[in-house]
């Protein structure tokens, strides 16, 4: 059952992760393979290059279903009744301390075919660009048997409110599905990372 939260309440925060999250990518697209393949890492990533599987307890939290892939939300996260149409997928958390509401969405769109490394220096690049600071390319992790970089960055919306992004791509079936947490500016980074693994580690591909 969908939670009765409004994205006016969640505010800014939860709305500006959509426009982050398509740094890597070209505009969100519908996918046009064939979502009944499996779903096949990038060539680029080999046996001896591949970073370990995520160890990570796996989020329990409500369900989503995307294009193609299942993954669950932290405990206690819920989708609003208007969540954003442009995400493939979109859950938010209760306010913390702060009054901020950390949330997760993700983008698809046709990938460019870029190597990971390059996708590193682009997403950095934007970020930068954009007005980013204390950007950092973060060690990659594989999402479901497929490499994901993540790059960690901090943010500032337009009425002033500091917070930080976690954001993970992962390429499979010529798509870029792009993951992007928002964390409150006083979240450190190991708990960030901690509740965003958490949620990768429950990916799962679906027919």
């Amino acid at each position: 059952m969908r939670a009765r939260t409004s994205l006016a309440a969640v505010g800014v925060a939860a709305a500006l992760t959509l426009t982050l999250a398509g740094c890597f990518t070209p505009s969100p697209a519908s996918p046009t393979t064939d979502e009944s393949a499996p779903p096949s890492a990038d060539d680029s990533a080999t046996d001896e290059s591949a970073p370990p599987a995520l160890t990570v307890d796996p989020a329990t939290g409500e369900l989503l279903t995307g294009t193609g892939y299942s993954v669950n939300a932290p405990e206690g996260w819920t989708v609003p009744s208007d969540a954003p149409t442009q995400a493939d997928v979109f859950a938010v958390a209760s306010p913390d301390a702060d009054g901020f509401y950390n949330t997760v969405n993700v983008l698809i769109a046709p990938t460019i075919g870029d190597s990971a490394e390059t996708e590193e220096i682009r997403g950095v690049a934007y970020l930068e660009s954009t007005g980013a600071t204390d950007v950092q390319v973060r060690p990659r992790v594989a999402v479901a048997g497929v490499e994901s970089v993540h790059i960690s960055a901090k943010r500032t919306s337009s009425n002033g409110v500091a917070f930080w992004t976690e954001q993970y791509v992962v390429t499979a079936n010529d798509l870029d599905y792009t993951v992007t947490f928002a964390f409150s500016e006083t979240t450190p980074q190991e708990d960030r990372e901690a509740v965003a693994e958490s949620v990768l580690a429950s990916w799962a591909w679906v027919a």
